[in-house]
């Protein structure tokens, strides 16, 4: 039966109240709860100095959770912590464990204070105003897990005491975690240690900034990690995932301040659009600072300098593989990088208005990279590639950038301490555009480039003026099709195909080298805006310039250069761009070539003998002599190229080949500054040139050190000249022909010559030494010579103790040598010298010979300024004409004149020298048989003193021949030896005379000597003198003494003169010229006449006179005299 109904509404009514009652409990039990809770936690904040209030705080059991309204809790100096709600969930479970687990936590507008002051030992930590410090160090050992915690639109300050004056705050939007872990653990006097881990991690509009400011140094708008884990003091933070979102960082100066390991940011912005890294992430800060991660992608990614608007580096997408950096090992790589519009801004290419940055679209680098720091900064990367590549002025736009497309690059390798950068290989299909020139103030410069190809290494050095370090280039082979480059709106250089096997321009402790070049053209200028002022413009244009083999340079007191063939068809070298006036030349080709500065043995010991040159002659000279060609055995038909020159066996510079078709024009200004850059004064420099078909057949050698030595076979020229810029001639060579060239030249120790020209045909050469230098003792500055034609073996060699020549089929029209007046030092003229041999040895006379046959030349001149510094009374310059040899070594020339100078009146003048024979003693050159003309001798007043002008002595004496036809005339060619020792004399009548009247008149019908010995000065010496009829008539007679009259001159017939019979001097007697002019020895008089006023002339037959000399007022002083006075007396 169903239930009565009272029954039922009154236990609905009994259960409504139980409930109502239950709910009543549970509410009073909340009530309780959270008053506990919030009783319990002021305590617990009071003991902690904190004052804690909350409006509003309620604790559900229901559903175990914490709700807490405006929460606040201050330490006394005003710091500590709040939030406008919190919201805890619990576990009953977990609070019976005693576990700090929290399953859910929530925080909204939340507020915290923290900082951190010096301790004794460690910094000190203050939390939310709770100084974690205060008191006695307590250890530590608490964990709090929070499976889910959320914090939105809080606020978090930290001050780092004492160092920042105001605090960093941190403000974030939204920060969500999952499985949140914070352990804090201490014991004894270790610092706390904190560490924090999180599953899941994600912030949202992140902010920070400095107390004060309103300028944020960091912005993140959206980040998430997970696998999160933080560790402090070490800072070690792990992560498994990361990913930022629109965020930027510019740490200030305060966090390095505070955080040393930081310093390396500061002065540094970082921003990227987006930013995501995964996979065994760690990071570590200070000492012992580290990072890595196995793939971080990024959008947008920027570096720039806090200080600057634009960029240090950029990628708009980039993506880095196996990254790890350790500090400790000062190493930074990675495993695989790839980017898109990158951007390298380096250092040295920015200033306040320009910005100048590499841009690559495309940048992939699919092997190892690694920055090393050890020994300064190393970079090594692997294989790379570029699609497309810039530079670009961030700062100003510029039209038309230069662009370089698919580049691709092996392996690169970069050291900071030798500035070297290099790749395994490389490859750029293209490259045009302009370089923005504002960074040094120079206009834009626009280049293009086909087809760069390097198969080997190529290596690039950066210049360095502060680490003495200069710009060069290394490479293996190397192709380059197409290449310009010039000023924006100006017309550019060009180049085409261009190629080398091998070039080194960097050195490394070693030379300069390069290996097979070739240029197929060069036309253009320089840019002028890159040359020093003095050398604009530079212009050139070239057609195919070949080099093979090996090339090499060393510079330095011991270096060389190396070269090898080389193959020129055309270059011009000018002021402009277009053909225009210039230096051209023309189908140049050289074979191999060497240039030493400094040999290292000496180069003038040989191992085989100088043909010609008998062995003895050369045995002080050469060392060890190997073989003898003595000149008498030289077969005259043989060839030249058969009689083996002596080779230089350590030359200085050596030439194998060389050929030109033609030089010709005139350097340019800025070519000439260029060329002659270590000399101030160009003017007597060569700039001007015009040189047709010059050939070198056969190498050319050529040795400098202590002197000169050179050796040529074959060498050839149409005609050769250059001038200066005032149009002076420095050489001119026409139609030069010579199948073999020595020329030897030794200055130290002992001074020794060598030219040897075997077969030679020469047509006119002249030149002269650049700079107004003069060489040699004859002062030679210019040399012409025209037709000279020397057939068979002709050689020349002189020393201080040899002298050797050999002039065979001699035919010379011309051979002047000038100095630097232009006045000829030597000159000889139309000679025809079908045989000439000469052979004096000081050491060996016996060996002496000089052979003579058919020697003829129409005029000789030779000047030696070094006489007069030694004696200014010996003629400096001789002067003949119309010389031919007589018999075997016999001679005659004609019209001799004996000169001080160019300019001045001949000292000495003869018709005609002749000579029967002539030979060579140990220390003189002899004559034999000299017969000398019409002599006219003059400056005799520089023999003598000054008072005997006053006498009215002639300064000449004239004599229409002196002979020494029977005997020997020596004239000194050593120390050793007088100047002039001659053998007995017979002249004709002697006079003496001068231009004008007013002089004394005197002279002698004849003069003969036994000997005849002068060295220098006034001073000879005479053997056996005497002298025929001597007259010498005063000014007041109006009588000539002439040698016609002389001819006809008797004994006793002198008339109103004073005259002698005879004077001789018996015996060896001493006759002094100069003040007091004196005879040492008796003088014998016989026939002496003495004029008498309306008298006949007083007659002595015979008077001797010892010591007998001429000075001051009185006529004269004798030691002695004897004699017999006519009657009357």
């Amino acid at each position: 039966m169903p239930p009565e109904p009272a029954s039922q509404n009154a236990f609905f009514r009994r259960l409504i109240w139980w409930l109502l009652a239950g709910l009543l409990l549970v509410e009073v039990l909340h009530w309780w709860a959270a008053n506990w809770v919030r009783v319990k936690a002021g305590d617990w904040m009071e003991e902690r100095g904190l004052e804690f209030h909350v409006d509003h705080l309620r604790v559900s059991l229901l559903d175990l959770s914490v709700i807490a309204i405006d929460v606040k809790a201050e330490n006394r100096e005003g710091r500590g912590f709040s939030a406008h709600e919190v919201m805890l969930d619990y576990s009953w479970w977990q609070l019976l464990w005693g576990r700090a687990h929290l399953p859910k936590a929530s925080v909204s507008g939340a507020y915290m204070d923290l900082q951190s002051y010096p301790g004794e030992l460690y910094r000190e930590w203050e939390v939310g105003g709770w100084n974690l410090g205060g008191g006695a160090r307590q250890d530590r050992d608490f964990r709090l897990l929070i499976g889910r915690a959320q914090i939105r639109d809080s606020e978090l300050c930290y001050l780092h005491k004492p160092i920042w004056s105001q605090a960093t705050c941190a403000a974030i939007g939204k920060l969500q975690t999952d499985k949140f872990t914070l352990a804090l653990w201490r014991k004894g006097d270790v610092p706390l240690n904190v560490d924090i881990a999180i599953g899941d991690l994600q912030v949202g509009d992140l902010l920070a900034w400095e107390r004060g400011k309103s300028r944020y140094n960091t912005v993140i708008g959206s980040l998430e990690g997970t696998q999160v884990n933080f560790s402090w003091p070490s800072l070690n933070t792990d992560l498994n995932k990361f990913t930022a979102k629109y965020f930027i960082g510019c740490p200030p100066q305060r966090w390095a301040d505070a955080i040393a390991g930081l310093q390396s940011l500061i002065g540094h912005c970082a921003s990227a659009r987006r930013l995501a890294a995964a996979g065994d992430m760690k990071f570590g800060f200070g000492r012992k600072a580290r990072a890595q991660w196995r793939q971080l992608n990024g959008e947008s990614v920027v570096l720039r300098h806090s200080d600057r608007l634009w960029q240090d580096w950029r990628a708009g997408v980039i993506s880095i593989s196996e990254f790890n950096f350790e500090r400790p090992k000062k190493r930074l790589g990675w495993r695989r990088g790839f980017a898109q519009a990158f951007d390298w801004c380096p250092r040295h290419l920015r200033n306040a208005n320009s910005h100048l940055c590499l841009r690559a679209a495309n940048l992939d680098l699919p092997e190892k990279t690694v920055f090393d720091w050890n020994d300064r900064l190393k970079i090594n990367t692997g294989a790379s590639s570029i699609n497309r590549g810039y530079l670009l002025d961030m700062a100003r736009s510029t039209s038309h950038p230069i662009r370089a497309n698919n580049g691709v690059f092996g392996p690169l390798q970069f050291h900071a301490k030798t500035r070297i950068l290099s790749f395994a290989h490389l490859a750029i299909e293209t490259a045009n555009g302009c370089v923005p020139g504002g960074l040094w103030k120079k206009p834009d410069h626009c280049v293009s480039m086909v087809g760069l190809k390097s198969t080997e290494e190529f290596a690039f050095q950066f210049g360095s003026a502060e680490h003495n370090i200069d710009w060069g280039l290394s490479s293996g082979p190397l192709q380059l099709a197409q290449f310009s480059i010039g000023a924006r709106g100006r017309p550019r250089a060009k180049l085409q195909d261009l190629r080398w096997r091998v070039i080194d321009t960097i050195g490394r402790n070693g030379p300069l080298s390069a290996q097979d070049f070739f240029i197929q053209s060069l036309s253009g200028c320089l840019p002028q805006d890159f040359l020093p002022s003095d050398w604009q413009p530079l212009c050139a244009r070239l057609n195919s310039f070949s080099g093979q083999g090996h090339f090499a340079w060393q510079g330095g007191e011991d270096g060389y250069a190396i070269l090898g063939k080389l193959r020129l068809h055309r270059l011009l070298l000018n002021d402009s761009a277009g053909a225009g006036n210039g230096l051209v030349i023309q189908q140049f080709e050289s074979g191999d070539s060497l240039f030493k500065r400094k040999v290292t043995n000496n180069p003038w010991v040989a191992t085989s003998q100088l043909p010609g040159i008998p062995q003895e002659v050369g045995d002080d000279n050469y060392g060890t002599e190997k073989g003898r060609l003595d000149q008498q055995n030289i077969d005259a038909d043989k060839n030249p190229d058969d009689l083996g020159l002596a080779t230089i066996e350590n030359p200085n510079l050596e030439i194998k080949k060389l050929v030109l078709k033609k030089l010709a024009g005139c350097l340019t200004e800025g070519w000439k500054r260029l060329f002659y850059r270590a000399n101030k004064n160009h003017e007597n420099l060569p700039v001007c040139f015009d040189i047709r078909s010059l050939e070198q057949r056969e190498p050319l050698f050529i040795s400098w050190q202590q002197g000169i030595d050179l050796f040529v076979k074959k060498i050839s020229v149409v005609s050769a000249e250059a001038k200066t810029k005032g149009g002076r001639k420095l050489f001119d060579l026409k139609k030069i022909d010579l199948p073999l060239a020595r020329l030897r030249h030794r200055r130290t120790p002992d001074s020794e010559s060598y030219i040897a020209l075997p077969g030679a045909n020469a047509e006119q050469l002249s030149g002269c030494f650049p700079g107004g230098r003069q060489v040699s003792s004859l002062n030679i500055h210019c040399v012409d010579v025209e037709r000279l034609s020397l057939g068979d073996y002709s050689f020349v060699y002189f020393s201080q103790r040899n002298l050797i020549a050999n002039m065979d089929d001699s035919a010379i029209q011309s051979v002047q040598l000038k100095n630097l007046s232009g006045e000829n030092v030597f000159d000889l003229g139309r000679v025809l010298i079908p045989k000439l041999e000469l052979l004096w040895s000081r050491e060996k006379p016996t060996q002496s010979k000089i052979a003579l046959q058919d020697v003829v030349a129409d005029r000789v001149t030779l000047c030696i300024p070094w006489l007069a510094k030694t004696n200014k009374s010996i003629p400096t310059c001789v002067f003949g004409q119309d010389i031919h040899s007589v018999g075997q070594s016999g001679w005659s020339i004609e019209e001799v004149e004996f000169k001080e100078d160019f300019e001045t009146v001949p000292m000495l003048q003869l018709g005609r020298v002749f000579t029967k024979r002539t030979s060579f003693s140990p220390n003189t050159l002899d004559f034999y048989g000299l017969n000398i003309d019409d002599v006219l001798l003059c400056g005799l007043r520089s023999y003598s003193s000054e008072n005997n002008e006053d006498m009215g002595l002639a300064d000449c004496i004239e004599t229409p021949q002196i002979s020494f036809s029977d005997s020997w005339a020596k004239l000194g060619i050593d120390s050793g030896a007088p100047r002039l020792d001659l053998g007995p004399l017979k002249s004709k009548p002697i006079a003496f005379w001068q231009k004008g009247s007013g002089y004394l008149e005197a002279g002698v019908q004849s003069l003969s000597w036994s000997r005849f010995i002068w060295d220098s000065g006034a001073e000879f010496s005479v053997s056996n003198l005497s002298l025929q009829n001597i007259r010498v008539c005063t000014r007041d007679t109006g009588l000539a003494v002439t040698v016609d009259k002389l001819s006809r001159a008797r004994a006793g017939d002198s008339h109103h003169c004073f005259g002698v019979d005879k004077l001789s001097m018996s015996g060896l007697q001493k006759i002094k010229l100069s003040h007091p002019w004196s005879v040492q020895g008796s003088v014998e008089l016989v026939g002496l006449s003495i004029p008498r006023k309306n008298l006949g002339p007083l007659k002595i037959p015979k008077f001797e006179i010892d010591n007998i000399s001429l000075q001051g007022e009185s006529l004269a002083k004798a030691s002695g005299a004897r004699g017999c006075m006519p009657g009357g007396y």
